[in-house]
Parts: structure tokens; sequence; C-alpha cells
């Protein structure tokens, strides 16, 4: 019996909505980068050759786009130590980047859960003034004796009236 190996290459929707590849995806990370290298060369005046610009988007390309933006926005206005290159080294960017990523990530983490709360919290207060016809501060007050709305919810209130 003969087999036939089947390959589906990834699509995703570009933002012009049309189906692109991961490589084609990645292709275009790649051009979208390049100004980025630029500036941050600008910025710290030095020079950046072609192969130099090829490397930096290799290695940076697999990383997401705006976690390469605030790394090149801190090596662009930070001081040049004593005798480091004018361009900023791979491992510098390398290290920049991933660390903005995980501070992105951690952040959207925080706001997913803090809304994830403040949605919990409007339906027991929705669900509060249903069963027992109270208004909605007092509802809010309610939830904040029994300890329903944390620290980071205390906007909640301050908003609603």
């Amino acid at each position: 019996m003969e087999t036939t190996a089947v390959t589906f290459q990834q699509e995703t929707r570009h933002s012009t909505g049309q189906l692109i590849t991961a490589q084609q995806e990645k292709q275009l990370l790649k051009a979208s980068l390049v100004p980025i290298f630029m500036a941050v060369a600008e910025a710290r005046q030095a020079t950046l050759n072609e192969e130099g610009l090829k490397l930096y988007c290799r290695e940076l390309a697999d990383f997401d786009i705006r976690d390469i933006r605030l790394a090149a926005r801190q090596l662009s206005t930070e001081p040049r130590k004593d005798g480091a290159t004018a361009y900023p080294d791979l491992a510098a960017w390398v290290s920049l980047t991933g660390k903005a990523g995980v501070n992105r990530r951690v952040k959207e983490a925080k706001e997913a859960e803090a809304a994830e709360e403040e949605r919990y919290l409007r339906q027991w207060v929705k669900e509060r003034m249903e069963d027992t016809g109270e208004d909605e501060r007092s509802a809010y007050e309610e939830a904040r004796k029994r300890g329903y709305i944390a620290s980071n919810s205390e906007n909640i209130i301050r908003h609603m009236h």
C-alpha cells in the first residue's frame, strides 16, 4: 500500500484580511523590523551593514514586534557603556526583547484576571439586586463587606456613581 504525505501550511490573516502562510508572515515581520533596527542605529550614531541587518532580523523574527519595539526604545536611549560598540550586540537585543515579552505577558495576564474578577463582581451585584431588591450601591457595599472586591477592583464603585 502506498502512502502519500500531505502537508498543510499554517495560514493566518494579515491586517489586510488576506490569508498568508507562516513563512510569508515571518517575511513581513522581517520587513517591518528593518526600520526599527535602522532607527536604533541612527539614535546611537552607529552603522549597521546588510549582513548585520539580516542577522538581527533572522534572530529576532520569532519575537513579538511589540517587544522588539520596547527593546529598541530602551536601546536607543540608554548610554553606551565603556568599550561597548555603538550598535547594541545581539545578546542585548535578545535579553531586552525577552524581558519585554515576559513583562507584557504578565501585564496581560493581570489585566485579564482583573477583567474576569470585575465581570464576576458585576454578575454577583446584578443577581444580588434581583434577589434582594437592593439598589446597586447597597449591593456593592455588601460585596465589599464580604471581601468580594479586591484592591484592583476598588475603582468599580467609584465609576458606578
